[in-house]
């Protein structure tokens, strides 16, 4: 019996094997087209990366260094958010419009919201720094960063703590986290004066950067918020 089911497994096999080679033979023209339809897509796709990708890839980063030059050499911040008066060279703001799925586009919209946090544009700031999507530890980091520093400034030590934190989690760098965690018990000590509970967020916050960074410069002024908190 179960050689009767082999026998009739294996005519079953060859049975498909046989429509296969009968439906390719039959429709060799239409797989030709499908095949070669797929070809076009993986042409038309390496081009348009090889002929409009990279190029402005190439055109966005040059681009970027003379809005830099404004923004870190000069802090002239206006010159770097709408470029300069002779029209010599694109702003940040132009830069973004432009090129803003490209890498100098993401770098240059990181640093418009970092520009307007250096004119006091604060909801500019933040609108511009939540739009920027960078996976590295250490960028992405310091863009969430800069939007607690621009709650900062505006008073909101709440949504500021957010972002801090958001920060502080986005990077294990034992430089960058423990930097943003100190700012977030620095916004919850200001956020105490008012509320005296948010004095145990403060204490909760500097305990993990003591834990997690004990080697940390900001290790010290963990200790001494420690310290001062534990006797409130």
């Amino acid at each position: 019996m179960a050689e009767n089911n082999d026998s009739q497994g294996n005519l079953d096999l060859e049975d498909a094997y046989g429509k296969t080679e009968a439906f390719i033979n039959d429709n060799k023209n239409r797989i030709s087209i499908v095949f070669g339809a797929i070809a076009v897509v993986i042409a038309a796709v390496f081009a348009y990366k090889k002929l409009i990708v990279e190029p402005n890839e190439k055109e966005s980063i040059e681009q970027l260094w003379k809005s830099e030059y404004y923004l870190l050499d000069k802090n002239d911040f206006e010159s770097a958010i709408h470029g300069d008066s002779l029209g010599e060279h694109k702003g940040l703001k132009q830069l973004v419009e432009e090129y803003g799925g490209y890498s100098g586009g993401e770098i240059a919209r990181y640093e418009l919201g970092v520009a307007y946090l250096n004119t006091g544009e604060w909801d500019l700031a933040i609108e511009t720094l939540e739009q920027v999507d960078f996976q590295d530890d250490i960028l992405g980091a310091v863009a969430k960063g800069a939007i607690g520093d621009a709650y900062m400034e505006k008073g909101n030590g709440s949504k500021a703590r957010k972002y801090f934190i958001q920060a502080a989690n986005h990077s294990g760098h034992t430089t960058i986290a423990p930097l943003y965690l100190n700012k977030a018990g620095i916004a919850s000590l200001i956020l105490g004066e008012k509320d005296e509970s948010e004095n145990q967020e403060a204490l909760r916050i500097y305990k993990e950067l003591l834990e997690k960074y004990p080697e940390a410069t900001e290790a010290g002024d963990a200790k001494k918020y420690i310290a001062m908190l534990s006797y409130k």
